[in-house]
């Protein structure tokens, strides 16, 4: 009788697991819970057993396995970054809101690219190419570029890892 209440325990228990969704990271972490919903730059989970709503930016994760239907969704692609001539693949995200579950490395900064050149509009390209190179000077993926108000003398950002 014991013995039998226990597998009955066991079968209750792995179906229960099962029924979560899985949300695999490109850092190697695993998120098991329930996905909320998958918003334009994050994706809405609660982990098992809280009411909670948790909050990380779509660049962080790689794929969701949905525990229901067991269907599985490519969130995104892992950016690959193997010498600094890869410098262009350094993804330049809208705001930090994007960069949530990624891992923060350096606030960089660019000069402007060519002296007495006043025109922001058109340092825009040249600004974050040099944000991008500097991210990939520190082991970076991606960067968030915080606009300074008023001056088109430097360009700022963060740059963020897996």
């Amino acid at each position: 009788m014991k013995i039998s209440i226990l597998v009955i325990s066991l079968f209750i228990s792995s179906f229960v697991f099962s029924q979560r969704d899985t949300a695999y990271l490109h850092n190697g972490k695993i998120i098991v819970g329930n996905i909320v919903r998958i918003a334009e730059q994050t994706v809405i989970y609660k982990n098992v057993n809280e009411d909670v709503e948790q909050t990380i930016g779509k660049y962080a994760v790689s794929k969701i396995v949905y525990g229901k239907s067991g269907r599985m969704e490519t969130i995104t692609s892992k950016v690959e970054i193997n010498s600094k001539s890869d410098w262009k693949n350094v993804v330049v995200l809208e705001n930090s809101t994007a960069a949530i579950g990624l891992t923060k490395i350096a606030d960089i900064k660019s000069k402007p690219p060519v002296v007495g050149y006043e025109n922001a509009g058109g340092n825009v390209g040249k600004y974050t190419e040099k944000l991008q190179k500097e991210a990939v000077d520190k082991g970076g993926q991606f960067i968030v570029i915080i606009p300074i108000q008023g001056t088109n003398l430097q360009a700022r950002g963060t740059a963020y890892k897996y």
